[in-house]
């Protein structure tokens, strides 16, 4: 009984790698999310570190990033665009 579970043939090869892109993309969604909640911090800590970093419109650049975040979990979950979302969260 047991060999015969061993050297079964997998029925969906691809399904292993559905379940580990979804559990990224929940992962990486977890960021922006707390961001979003967390909103007086992104103007003040992120926003204002970058602009001491010397980046032009800190604050804009960091919900920018925030959004793009977002957008790509939602793109690898929903499995659209994944080369683009992935280089996107990357």
């Amino acid at each position: 009984m047991l060999k015969q579970i061993y050297n079964a043939a997998p029925t969906n090869p691809v399904q292993g790698l559905d379940i580990v892109r979804i559990g990224v993309a929940l992962i990486i969604l977890m960021h922006p999310l707390h961001g979003f909640w967390d909103y007086e911090n992104i103007g003040t800590n992120l926003g204002g570190y970058l602009t001491d970093l010397g980046y032009p419109m800190g604050v804009a650049l960091a919900w920018l990033v925030l959004i793009v975040q977002t957008l790509s979990s939602l793109a690898l979950i929903t499995n659209r665009a994944v080369i683009t979302a992935a280089s996107a969260t990357s």
